[in-house]
């Protein structure tokens, strides 16, 4: 039986004073997952393929629940893993990352036409953050004025559109146009190499840089989960936007998720005695922080935003022991390993 949910009255961009119908995990029959994974079994060559494939649909179709369902449905056809991020601009085609080039979603899976894709209206974008903060909006304002919302399985949904600001502070948003929904992926032993030169035989103060989009929140989920397995280590992960390790994923490490640098660095150090910290997208402002923790006797383990090794500004110079740059063609891949004075290691 489907099942509504009453959006009440929402504070920010759909505070309308009307009730609308948005999407719930039971919304639709799962016929569609079975026919999936059906197809699944006739194209595997083998049990253990299928068993993989299995896990993975009904792992990413469960971070996407907040979606309509029409646009879920599209998804899995496309098969999930191929999708990195899914792109929503009011009353204008959908769009999506697929296996690294941008297509147009619609009920065909992936089209290279536009009138052939879904579009989605002001509400149907209010719906989904509604759902996208597991229908309370007043648990998830504050990202909301950071712009973007934390959903479940460490799925980042950013937010673009008309904000409310006063006093160089955002107050509020008030109509949210456009979306962009990041998919994380586990991709196992993505940072193998980055362990074993930078990790393994010994902690080191480690950054990876690359440009938006390339796999560093996946390879530092990954790192952290070698790192945390190896029990001798005291592990705290500052996980400000809740993508490293959502609601508990990872075992073996203490985490601090939602706080900003400054305030977790400082609670971490003070009361829970880490030896290397994990954080993700580190800025200028946060310089200050990590060279505090690191005169602290704590290693550092982060990532920044930079296009190549040659773009890293003076301020990131000589803190970081290995400089790890990532590819621009390839998701995930190594372009190169530099120690603190920028010459290669490999």
């Amino acid at each position: 039986m489907k099942r509504s949910a009453d959006c009440g009255q929402c504070p920010i961009a759909w505070q309308r004073g009307e009730n609308r119908r948005v999407y719930e995990k039971n919304d639709e029959p799962y016929g569609f997952y079975f026919r999936a994974v059906f197809l699944l079994l006739f194209s595997a060559c083998g049990t253990r393929f299928f068993v993989l494939s299995v896990q993975a649909v009904a792992y990413n179709v469960q971070m996407l629940e907040f979606l309509p369902q029409r646009l879920k449905k599209a998804i899995v056809l496309a098969g999930e893993n191929a999708v990195y991020e899914i792109r929503i601009r009011r009353d204008y085609p959908v769009k999506m990352n697929y296996r690294g080039k941008y297509v147009y979603l619609g009920e065909r899976c992936a089209e290279t036409e536009k009138r052939n894709a879904f579009v989605c209206d002001g509400k149907e974008i209010d719906d989904i953050l509604y759902c996208a903060g597991n229908f309370s909006v007043y648990s998830v304002e504050e990202q909301i004025r950071r712009g973007f919302i934390s959903a479940d399985g460490g799925v980042r949904v950013g937010i673009a559109g008309e904000y409310a600001f006063a006093n160089e502070k955002v107050l509020a948003l008030k109509q949210a146009e456009s979306l962009c929904i990041r998919v994380p992926h586990r991709i196992e032993n993505a940072g193998a190499e980055i362990y074993d030169i930078a990790l393994k035989y010994g902690l080191k103060n480690t950054l990876i840089v690359s440009a938006p989009g390339r796999g560093k929140t996946t390879i530092l989920r990954d790192l952290a989960e070698k790192i945390a397995a190896t029990d001798d280590i005291n592990l705290l992960i500052c996980d400000e936007r809740g993508e490293i390790a959502p609601c508990g994923a990872l075992k073996g490490a203490d985490v601090i998720s939602y706080v900003d640098k400054k305030q977790s660095f400082s609670m971490a150090i003070r009361a829970m005695r880490p030896d290397l910290i994990v954080t993700d997208e580190l800025s200028e402002d946060d310089l200050p922080t990590v060279k505090r923790a690191i005169r602290s006797g704590v290693y550092v383990l982060a990532s920044a935003h930079f296009g190549g090794i040659e773009e890293l500004t003076d301020p990131f110079r000589g803190i970081f022991d290995v400089i790890v740059c990532l590819s621009s063609d390839r998701i995930g891949t190594i372009s190169g390993i530099y120690d603190k004075c920028l010459k290669p290691l490999i």
